[in-house]
């Protein structure tokens, strides 16, 4: 069981990129409802960077070396501080891997016939029209805010970005708290 201080190391870091994932996901949502921006490579940084933060949380709260016992406890016990469900979207990993293995996408493109597919479509029947002719490396269906790519396989992932967005808001805004709650106690 960690000291409240050894706690808080760990909600600085999920309140900080909490801040950080909430930050870039209202500049990727201000920049999809721009005309001027919403076919821009700004939008794939947003929506990279929105990734990473989330990416970042989820590896505290579900480590990958399930044998190392010091991140299994980790994990155990945020997660309960926090009250954080095993069936929470954050610790699906589908978000986290699809960023963290993006070149091994682009490995499996190199040798395709196929094109590759970056757009925003406005809608789910725009996208149908045009994604079986091409290798999927980054669409956004602007009007459900959902993110897809392909995965290693071929096979499409699509991740629902204000569901996403909200959980991990939630872990942000419960850390700070919690820091508050305890700072007396971890200064």
């Amino acid at each position: 069981m960690m000291s409240d201080l050894q706690v808080a190391l760990y909600m600085e870091e999920l309140a900080m990129h909490g801040f950080g994932a909430s930050f870039y996901f209202n500049k990727l949502t201000s920049s999809l409802a721009s005309q001027e921006d919403k076919q821009s490579h700004i939008v794939w940084l947003y929506l990279s960077s929105f990734l990473a933060h989330t990416a970042m949380i989820s590896k505290y709260l579900k480590p990958i070396r399930k044998t190392n016992k010091t991140a299994k406890d980790r994990a155990t016990q945020l997660k309960a501080i926090l009250n954080i469900h095993d069936k929470a979207e954050l610790l699906t990993r589908n978000a986290r891997d699809n960023l963290e293995h993006f070149d091994e996408r682009i490995d499996n493109w190199i040798n395709s016939e196929k094109g590759v597919l970056q757009i925003v479509f406005d809608n789910r029947q725009d996208y149908g029209y045009l994604s079986h002719e091409k290798n999927i490396k980054r669409v956004i269906l602007r009007n459900e805010l959902i993110f897809i790519s392909e995965n290693n396989d071929g096979s499409n992932e699509e991740v629902l970005l204000q569901p996403l967005f909200l959980e991990v808001q939630e872990i942000s805004v419960a850390a700070s708290n919690w820091l508050d709650s305890k700072w007396y106690r971890v200064r």
